[in-house]
């Protein structure tokens, strides 16, 4: 079972790099309605997106950085089969008992050059899957999220936090229907001096959206892994203890 929180979806990556070689697909990642936590990850190089089509969800992959990236290597279909059984080979992942590793070895055999070269280039990275391990995140609120945070009436009325979360996801909701609606008006303007002034409200306007559903999606990854009965305040008093 996946979990949802950033640090436990970063570690079901890792997880599942260590079993397979593999990264996390998409389609897991919009099931899970993880979006949010896995963009975050991303931005904070914890995670990379890789794919031959990053518009397909079952060939984009979410990969752990600190290792060897199978999804990387290559944007060839060909070329990633031939580096998956050369990855599987060498670090023995033998998912079920139907000879998948021989077949690796198999490949391997049949194309030792391109093997022996693959290796020297990635040696390193794969070690790196040998040893990988779980991770924690030390999530940090900056000055200006506290400011936010403090200036909602679900913290300031101390609700629990399943209480904040739902009024949190409805506001970040509206915004994530609104920037695209701003996206789409600013398009229309472009080009057209007539508007030229009410563009640049727009694209102020959108900056502000965007900066607001950044902030919102980092209380909520802190959030979401909290006790739901407990209170909104007491939950976040690591972070606003210090301010």
């Amino acid at each position: 079972m996946y979990s949802k929180t950033k640090e436990g979806l970063l570690n079901d990556v890792i997880g599942m790099t260590k079993r397979t070689g593999q990264g996390l697909p998409q389609f897991v990642i919009d099931k899970g309605g993880w979006q949010y936590i896995a963009d975050e990850l991303v931005e904070e190089g914890h995670l990379a997106i890789y794919g031959r089509n990053t518009n397909d969800p079952v060939t984009t992959w979410y990969c752990y950085t600190k290792c060897y990236n199978v999804e990387k290597d290559t944007s060839d279909f060909r070329g990633t089969m031939l580096y998956y059984s050369f990855m599987r080979h060498y670090l023995r992942i033998d998912e079920d008992d139907r000879g998948v590793l021989s077949s690796n070895a198999e490949v391997v055999n049949h194309n030792m050059g391109a093997y022996k070269e693959w290796l020297i280039k990635n040696l390193e990275g794969l070690e790196a899957i040998k040893s990988l391990e779980d991770v924690t995140i030390d999530t940090e609120l900056l000055d200006e999220h506290i400011e936010y945070l403090k200036g909602r009436d679900w913290y300031k009325d101390n609700l629990t936090v399943k209480e904040s979360l739902e009024q949190l996801k409805d506001g970040t909701d509206n915004l994530e229907e609104i920037i695209p609606q701003t996206k789409k008006i600013v398009r229309m303007m472009d080009g057209k001096p007539q508007y030229k002034e009410e563009m640049e409200k727009y694209e102020d306007n959108l900056v502000e959206y965007k900066a607001e559903l950044k902030t919102r999606k980092k209380i909520f990854s802190i959030m979401d892994g909290q006790d739901s009965d407990s209170k909104v305040q007491e939950a976040f008093s690591k972070y606003t203890e210090k301010v």
